[in-house]
């Protein structure tokens, strides 16, 4: 089994657009993101959350790691990893 991996910094979600059109173009199997976030912590887009955004558009699994949050637990900061669906996630572990 070939297994077709991306890790990429997203920026915030900056050019969410093209991010997702070059995932699709290349149906990738596991991507890992860096500068993943949401609400106050990203810094171009308060109103986007880029995990929860590109999970849905993608149609893909997720797990997010949140490296900073905010107080009111509503923005975060950190790095997701997605997968298609008929993956699944047997461990996790944070260090």
């Amino acid at each position: 089994m070939l297994i077709k991996l991306l890790q990429l910094n997203c920026e915030n979600g900056r050019f969410l657009t093209k991010i997702v059109n070059f995932l699709h173009q290349n149906d990738f199997d596991i991507i890992n993101l860096q500068e993943a976030s949401s609400g106050n912590l990203n810094r171009y887009n308060h109103n986007l959350d880029v995990f929860t955004e590109l999970k849905q558009q993608l149609d893909y699994q997720g797990v997010l790691t949140q490296t900073m949050r905010s107080s009111d637990g509503k923005s975060y900061f950190g790095n997701a990893t997605l997968f298609k669906p008929e993956f699944s996630l047997r461990k996790q572990n944070v260090i």
